[in-house]
């Protein structure tokens, strides 16, 4: 069995100060780290340490940041070799300034627009599969990579963030579909807690029957 998880591969650039800007102002920090980041990277990564046997689908730019995420996630345990160095498009980094407990962030997806459909090329997906896949990357290469995993047997699973409304074409490839009470309801355009409700008092009638 294999995870192959086609997502965003980030540089986190995290600065602390003492207050957030206004426009217009220059501030002083108090520290600046750099992480590796990007929600199918975390995902690829936390698998392999899991002891998964995991595959990352995605693009970094032929850069410094890339070259270091690169060799970051096959220290990890991840197989890199469908992850792609783009020369002329930077990798994707996230911009994160952290004051008085409250953070601010400015993502520039880079070269996670450039996943493509055929970055799944020639995979040969088999029923014990789980294809990863979140909204860092282009919808159609996950769509994409979903029908041609299906076909197989294999299963699916969306995390659906940042959150978009999802096509139906979509849904009907999704095993597996990981969200929060925010994007429940953006996505099915209802709310939540009726939801959860309904199928609590369910459960309660088939214990009452026990």
């Amino acid at each position: 069995m294999t995870v192959y998880v086609i997502g965003g591969i980030n540089q986190d650039i995290v600065a602390t100060s003492d207050s957030h800007l206004r426009p217009g102002e220059t501030l002083t920090g108090n520290d600046l780290n750099y992480y590796p980041g990007g929600k199918g990277a975390n995902q690829a990564v936390a698998a392999a340490r899991a002891g998964a046997d995991v595959a990352m689908i995605g693009c970094t730019g032929n850069d410094a940041s890339g070259s270091g995420l690169r060799e970051y996630l096959a220290e990890s345990g991840v197989d890199v070799s469908r992850v792609v160095a783009k020369d002329n498009v930077p990798t994707g980094t996230a911009l994160i300034v952290v004051a008085k407990g409250e953070n601010s962030i400015i993502v520039i997806q880079g070269a996670n627009e450039t996943v493509a459909p055929d970055c799944i090329e020639g995979i040969a997906f088999i029923a014990d599969d789980i294809v990863v896949a979140q909204f860092e990357t282009p919808i159609a290469t996950t769509l994409a990579a979903f029908k041609t995993a299906r076909q197989a047997g294999a299963k699916t699973m969306l995390n659906p963030s940042p959150v978009v409304p999802i096509q139906s074409e979509l849904l009907a490839q999704i095993d597996i579909l990981v969200v929060n009470e925010h994007e429940f309801e953006l996505i099915f355009e209802t709310p939540l807690a009726p939801v959860l409700s309904d199928k609590l008092a369910g459960r309660k009638d088939s214990m009452a029957h026990w």
